[in-house]
Parts: C-alpha cells; structure tokens; sequence
C-alpha cells in the first residue's frame, strides 16, 4: 500500500497555492536487509547473495565509467547523462571543459511501470 500526503505548493504563474497528493515515503531497504530478504526466500546464504550484489554494483559502475548503458531484463536500464555549461557556435570549440557534471540515470522497464500501475493501492494517512 503506498500512503499519500497531501503537499501545497505555489503555482509560480498565478501565485495561488495548490493542493496535490504526494508519496509519503515508508523508509529505505539497505543492501545488507535486502541481501537478508532475498537469502531468506531462495537457498542462497546472506554472504552468497552479498557477494552477488556487491559484484554486481561494480559491473555496473564499470560499465557506465566505460561509456556503456546497463539494461537489467524486466527492471529497467542505467545510463550515464551529463549537464553541460553554455554551447558553442562551432562544433570544433565543444570539449570535455564543458561538462559541469556527471548522472547516473535509471529508467524503468515498459514492464516495470505497467506492473506498477495495475497493481499500486493508495491510502491517504
């Protein structure tokens, strides 16, 4: 069940304040709980599934350091992006001096989202 809250925020065009439901977020799962939940529901020790995931993390940085995206089945997919200050007239005087900073994005599968939608139950608390 995904409790809601409800926010005010100021509309910037007619300064008048509206009123929208919003997530109250119930915590965050660690990786050690995680590795606890998955190695209680398939016959993986705790240290097997944390080696597990504690590779996979390092795949992925390496992946995305490399330039490369990482698509994860029915999950989703992680790719880098990048801000960048002001553009160039030539594309001769564009270069990495640019770059103000560097984002992992993670998109979510078509799969994802769908399951999501069909299957999320709300309550305001």
């Amino acid at each position: 069940m995904i409790k809601l809250v409800t926010r005010s925020i100021k509309n910037s065009r007619d300064q008048k304040w509206r009123y929208y439901p919003a997530i109250s977020y119930s915590g965050t799962i660690t990786r050690d709980k995680l590795c606890e939940r998955i190695s209680e529901s398939t016959t993986f020790t705790h240290a097997d599934v944390l080696t597990a995931l504690c590779a996979f993390e390092e795949a992925i940085a390496e992946k995305l350091q490399s330039g490369g995206m990482v698509k994860l089945g029915s999950l989703g997919s992680f790719r880098t992006t990048l801000r960048s200050s002001g553009g160039e007239v030539s594309k001769d005087d564009v270069s990495a001096k640019h770059i103000r900073s560097l984002h992992v994005a993670f998109l979510p599968s078509s799969t994802l989202n769908k399951q999501l939608q069909e299957q999320a139950q709300y309550a305001m608390s």
